[in-house]
């Protein structure tokens, strides 16, 4: 097995800001393609659980994965790596604050000011669960990406109370184990 480093451009921590960052591939490309084995396809069918060689399994968008000789662009595989590091890193971060944050997920939009995230509320007597968007500000958010716990408390507290379900009910934000 040889190891590969790609350099690929990544957005910072603020609006607009770029940096360079360099991924080490257990696999090496071969002419800066990635030959990839598809494990599943999203519910949606726009994206694919991807593996190169057994390791590194990240999802890509179906539309940079070609049909003809089973790969992917290495910088696509690349930036997929580093975002599914940076996302179980700040997840991590998140628990080993000993809860003082919440990891909040993948970012919908963003301003300036704040972040726009999922959150899923769900009703377990009924079965029922309902997604919607909230605006995290970045002042009250860490380099992660995480959010302060007695906002993610006060939000998900709002969710319930503006969606009117009752009984018990919980809320993640982006799928995490955060659940209040």
């Amino acid at each position: 097995m040889q190891n590969d480093t790609i350099e690929i451009e990544v957005a910072g921590q603020y609006l607009g800001e770029k940096k360079k960052v360099e991924v080490k591939l257990d696999t090496a490309p071969v002419k800066g393609r990635m030959p990839v084995t598809i494990s599943r396809v999203a519910k949606s069918g726009k994206a694919y659980l991807v593996t190169s060689n057994g390791t590194d399994e990240v999802w890509v968008q179906k539309r940079s994965y070609r049909e003809t000789d089973t790969s992917v662009s290495a910088k696509v595989f690349a930036k997929a790596i580093w975002e599914k590091e940076e996302q179980a890193a700040a997840w991590q971060a998140s628990k080993d604050r000993g809860n003082s944050y919440c990891y909040l997920g993948k970012v919908k939009r963003e301003t300036e000011k704040a972040v726009l995230v999922d959150a899923t509320l769900y009703q377990e007597e009924t079965d029922q669960s309902i997604t919607r968007g909230v605006w995290f500000p970045k002042s009250q958010m860490d380099e992660h990406g995480a959010g302060k716990y007695w906002l993610c408390e006060r939000k998900a507290q709002e969710l319930v109370e503006e969606n009117g379900i009752g009984g018990a009910t919980t809320v993640s934000f982006g799928g995490y184990d955060d659940i209040f």
